[in-house]
């Protein structure tokens, strides 16, 4: 996960902030993280079945979409 942040993530702006900034398109950003999650779960019952690395990763990439969740749920209580 700490690698992907780096790579999407903008320091100049906090580790939400594209997370976030699907605000501006109207959509809320766990919501959001929850479709991605779907995603992510839905190639789960197809390619991944099959290959152990692309499971493991996918299966990451799940764990980090809900932490990111999470934290915009966070955010949002905050505000």
């Amino acid at each position: 996960m700490l690698r992907k942040s780096r790579y999407y993530g903008n320091p100049d702006h906090g580790p939400l902030h594209n997370a976030l900034g699907v605000a501006e398109d109207g959509i809320e950003p766990w919501r959001y993280q929850l479709a991605r999650i779907g995603e992510k779960c839905r190639r789960l019952r197809g390619d991944a079945q099959h290959d152990g690395q692309l499971l493991r990763d996918t299966l990451i990439d799940i764990a980090g979409h809900a932490v990111v969740a999470l934290a915009c749920l966070n955010h949002e209580e905050r505000r």
